[in-house]
């Protein structure tokens, strides 16, 4: 039997509240895509209504997998082509006589955008007039050629065209076509990140799949995985430098500290500019405790991040478990030290190589979502901090200690994942940034909240002494335990962060984009 589906066997007998019954199904098969060539108006457009006419037909609730639609392009930037080259011009004609019918619809549907969206604001949505200039002797074939517009070519003079031509007096100039059978709308301002919320919705979450979003939790999981292989060298380094000066651990620290330096000097910039960079406001000026309140409206970020709060408190645990191992078994400090070398030394295979394997074996064997797999690891990571701290508080000599400590740190993911989970909830890049702000203050409350919480309780185990030494791990079980509970509420829906006058999130298409 594959692995695969013995983890499913076992993930299938779980209660519904642990792993939720939308991730029962064995092997789901993945639908055929359909796949898009070139990322302009008419690509994405297109890809757009065919997201919503199947959300139509396939029903939120239903474990139908959705087929992805995957727009190809192999420039980076936002209409490029010919969608570039016509700077954004829209019309019902110019088409041959089999699609002229699907010429008409697609103007008509971009007309509806606009009405529905606000586009003459949003992006410059506006009506146009096509002009055909030419010398006024001139006896050739005209190009376009008159059947080309709406109705027949219209004489104009001039002083009809924009001033910014510079036109000669020996022009003939004729209009081919006008409101309402020619639009333009701003090609950048469409698609850019100060567009409505749809769009930014559109080009920031549901344009990568999953396969994007799993790319992201392994970049979680590997940039975790450095700092943890730094706790791992740090505990000897330190116990080590400690042996001849007391000021030789701190030197060593400066040295490594510089040596980051040259690399944040050189670090690139690589993300990309946009129209809301160059008209948006500044990040002080959409910084401030209502913007990250606001945040917190939303019930599933509240729940996300009152999870990351409770499991913070697992960093606080070594300020605990240093003396408390002193004190138990008669370890010096420095020998208690080395204990948190095996924290590291686990997390670093669980996010290094366990997590990224699971993910991807659930996606491509399972099918399910990397959103849903990040909800299951936070669950599973909270309940191996309840098992961790609980073994802890019984443990009988090192030895059980270590092991718990193993158990205890294959649960230091919950935060990763949970941060994952809440970044496929938000709608754009300066809300992603806002977001992990809101997470880095969480962490940084949890931190003054959990250390003097633990000293003084430490501090009170001390004063009774004897099997209550064990208190700061049994407080720590109970609050462990919430983590555990918060974690249960959390499902793989959208946010509704800013979600006033846009489509109903049960509509929201799966979009893919794919860049060569």
């Amino acid at each position: 039997m594959e692995f695969s589906r013995y983890l499913q066997r076992i993930l299938s007998c779980l209660p519904p509240w642990i792993v939720p019954q939308e991730a029962t199904p064995a092997i789901a098969t993945r639908p055929e895509a359909t796949v898009i060539l070139g990322a302009g108006v008419i690509g994405l457009s297109t890809a757009y209504y065919l997201a919503l006419a199947l959300n139509e037909t396939i029903s939120p609730a239903s474990s139908t997998l959705k087929p992805p639609i995957i727009v190809v392009d192999s420039s980076p930037d936002v209409c490029s082509g010919a969608s570039g080259e016509a700077t954004g011009g829209l019309g019902d004609f110019g088409f041959i006589t089999e699609t002229a019918p699907l010429g008409n619809l697609s103007y008509a549907l971009h007309k509806g955008l606009t009405a529905k969206f606000n586009g003459t604001e949003k992006y410059q949505f506006s009506d146009l007039e096509v002009f055909r200039v030419s010398p006024k002797d001139f006896a050739g074939i005209p190009s376009p050629p008159d059947s080309w517009g709406p109705s027949r070519p219209v004489d104009k003079t001039i002083s009809d065209l924009p001033p910014w031509i510079r036109a000669l007096n020996d022009w003939k100039v004729q209009s081919l076509a006008a409101a309402p059978h020619a639009a333009h709308l701003g090609r950048l301002g469409f698609f850019a990140l100060s567009s409505h919320r749809r769009w930014s919705r559109y080009r920031n979450r549901n344009v990568f799949d999953n396969g994007v979003r799993s790319v992201k939790s392994n970049t979680f999981y590997r940039v975790f995985s450095a700092v943890l292989i730094a706790d791992l060298v740090g505990p000897p380094i330190a116990y080590g430098t400690l042996r001849h000066s007391l000021w030789l651990p701190y030197l060593a620290c400066g040295l490594f500290l510089s040596l980051t330096y040259p690399v944040l000097l050189y670090m690139p910039e690589t993300l990309q500019k946009t129209a809301q960079d160059q008209e948006g406001t500044s990040p002080l000026e959409t910084a401030g405790v209502r913007k990250y309140l606001k945040f917190l409206t939303d019930w599933k970020i509240f729940i996300g991040v009152t999870t990351v709060f409770l499991a913070q408190f697992r960093n606080n645990t070594i300020e605990i478990l240093l003396p408390y191992t002193s004190v138990r078994f008669g370890l010096k400090l420095g020998e208690a030290a080395t204990l948190l070398s095996v924290v590291s030394a686990v997390n670093i295979v669980v996010f290094l190589v366990l997590l990224p394997a699971v993910s991807r074996l659930l996606q491509k064997r399972a099918g399910w979502s990397i959103t849903f797999i990040n909800i299951c690891v936070a669950r599973v990571s909270s309940a191996l901090l309840v098992l961790g701290a609980a073994i802890l508080s019984v443990a009988p000599n090192i030895g059980i200690v270590v092991v718990a400590l193993i158990i205890y740190a294959a649960g230091f993911g919950v935060r990763l994942s949970i941060l994952a989970v809440l970044t496929s909830f938000v709608n754009s890049a300066k809300e992603t940034a806002q977001l992990y702000t809101l997470v880095a203050t969480t962490d940084a409350i949890a931190h003054m909240v959990a250390s003097p919480l633990l000293q003084r309780i430490w501090s009170i185990a001390l004063n009774i002494g004897g099997r209550w030494l064990v208190l700061p791990f049994l407080v720590l079980m109970g609050i462990f335990i919430v983590a555990f509970l918060t974690s249960c509420l959390l499902m793989d829906t959208p946010s509704s962060v800013d979600n006033e006058d846009i489509l109903d999130e049960a509509r929201e298409p799966l979009l893919v984009r794919e860049d060569d």
